[in-house]
């Protein structure tokens, strides 16, 4: 072999254009799921999804993650460091993939298609999370009750409801809140600020989730279908509402006559005939 067919990877290990790092080849196997990767390293990385281990702590606040380069990105919410700026309106973002994804919103481009229902996406993990609603898999289970989760950030917020840990505190008010982007909405209701307009109309909204929801009265697309009649709805919690009607579930009961009712608005009205 010449010299110059001879390399190192980033342990310092001689390697060849025969490796698997260079050849494309999957040595490395998970006992757990049978995910293969090029590199040891990254299968080791990859267990500790399946043991829940998160050796990296932050010194600052004591989360914890399970791997170090989630760790550095956090300790930069501490230092407010965003050393990425956008040339456009010059924002400035702690990651350079968040930086990366902004951009997107400038340019309007979504390259990133699923194959579902051609629906696209300006980033590939938002179309990862989108995949998931055809699936139906979810693959992120609460370790307290069982309960499964399609993102694991949506699990991390449930457990803090088994914690009852609310680290995220209003500067005006004293309110407390599990999820620091809940605390960002909330702080909007002190400074009245809607930065979320919509562009066929001009209506604001506080939050984007409500934007999102507003505009799809403009185009009429319904994208959350039941899967036991068919019907379609603007939101995934109207369409929950919806499937919880054919489970035939009464888990809202009245103190006063003990009988049980399948929603709040039913119970609601309920109520009206003890207390006109």
């Amino acid at each position: 072999m010449s010299a110059k067919s001879v390399g190192k990877d980033s342990l310092g290990r001689v390697t060849s254009p025969t490796t698997p790092t260079h050849s494309g080849g999957r040595p490395h196997e998970c006992c757990e799921c049978g995910k293969k990767f090029s590199r040891k390293r990254d299968l080791n990385t990859h267990t500790l999804i399946h043991t829940g281990e998160r050796p990296h702590e932050c010194r600052e606040c004591g989360k914890t993650f399970n791997q170090r380069s989630n760790l550095i990105r956090h300790t930069l919410t501490h230092t407010c460091e965003r050393p990425h700026e956008c040339h456009e309106c010059g924002k400035k973002f702690s990651r350079k993939c968040d930086l990366k994804k902004h951009t997107l919103t400038h340019t309007g481009e979504r390259p990133h298609e699923c194959r579902e229902c051609d629906k696209t996406f300006s980033s590939k993990s938002d179309l990862k999370k989108h995949t998931l609603t055809h699936t139906g898999e979810r693959p992120h289970e609460c370790c307290e009750c069982g309960k499964k989760f399609n993102q694991r950030s949506n699990l991390n917020t449930h457990t803090l409801t088994h914690t009852g840990e609310r680290p995220h505190e209003c500067r005006e008010c004293g309110k407390k809140f599990s999820r620091k982007c809940d605390l960002k909405k909330h702080t909007l209701t002190h400074t009245g600020e809607r930065p979320h307009e919509c562009r066929e109309c001009g209506k604001t909204f506080n939050q984007k989730g409500n934007l999102k929801k507003h505009t799809l009265t403009h185009t009429g697309e319904r994208p959350h279908e039941c899967q036991e009649c068919g019907k379609r709805f603007i939101s995934m919690s109207v369409l929950n509402k919806h499937i919880f009607r054919h489970s035939g579930l009464r888990e809202f009961k009245c103190d006063v006559c003990k009988k049980h009712f399948k929603t709040k608005q039913d119970i609601a009205r309920h109520m009206k005939i003890h207390f006109p």
